[in-house]
């Protein structure tokens, strides 16, 4: 699920007469807002609230294939961003709106050859729809990317030392530096599950663990 920009309402994914919904809810009162069926979907993953409160990304189960969606709260209307066979997930706006950062195996899969890649980080301008990399680990996951509140970095999770830990690209110069070093490292409930959320009004990170045979959250500053 995800936190639109005041913190006032929550988005997540579910299913109700068969078909895929995005269910908003007070956070506050836990009363339900509103009910988005999403008929054309198969299903619905990894919502993300635009920093405008007006629009929700997602990835989109459809055929088989996942594609990133916008879902526009006042218009009502469902746009498709991406229509291919590599797979998009986890998308991220960034603090000004105009780009989503997300995770997808279009750089390192052979379709061709059916040679399933590993999944990098790229970022889409929501504008014209382009894409390019944004980079990550070769040969390892790079999932659940996070814009830092001025949107210069994306904290993502990788595990490209065998265990999954948090690390931070810098955009520009696409250096890359790691946060955590835990030994039974940053996990979701799947080895593609988000596992890491940043705060949008102090930065604070906040990510699962699981240790001694229980989840537990962390947070760093």
């Amino acid at each position: 699920g995800a936190w639109d920009s005041a913190s006032k309402r929550f988005v997540f994914p579910g299913i109700s007469e068969g078909s895929p919904i995005l269910e908003i809810v007070d956070a506050d009162s836990g009363k339900k807002l509103r009910e988005i069926k999403l008929k054309e979907l198969d299903e619905v993953l990894n919502p993300a609230w635009s920093p405008d409160g007006n629009q929700i990304a997602f990835s989109g189960l459809v055929g088989g294939y996942n594609d990133l969606f916008v879902y526009n709260l006042s218009t009502n209307a469902l746009e498709r961003l991406t229509s291919d066979a590599y797979s998009e997930l986890d998308p991220a706006w960034s603090p000004d709106g105009r780009q989503l950062a997300f995770s997808t195996d279009r750089f390192s899969t052979k379709l061709p050859q059916l040679a399933a890649g590993h999944m990098k980080l790229a970022i889409m301008d929501v504008a014209s729809k382009a894409v390019h990399e944004a980079g990550g680990f070769d040969d390892a996951k790079n999932i659940d990317p996070q814009w830092s509140r001025d949107g210069r970095s994306l904290y993502f999770l990788s595990d490209r030392q065998g265990i999954t830990n948090v690390y931070r690209l810098d955009v520009a110069s696409r250096d890359l530096f790691q946060l955590t070093d835990l030994i039974s490292g940053v996990s979701g409930i799947t080895a593609l599950s988000p596992a890491l959320s940043v705060a949008v009004d102090t930065g604070r990170i906040a990510y699962s663990v699981y240790d001694e045979d229980r989840y537990e959250i962390y947070s760093i500053d």
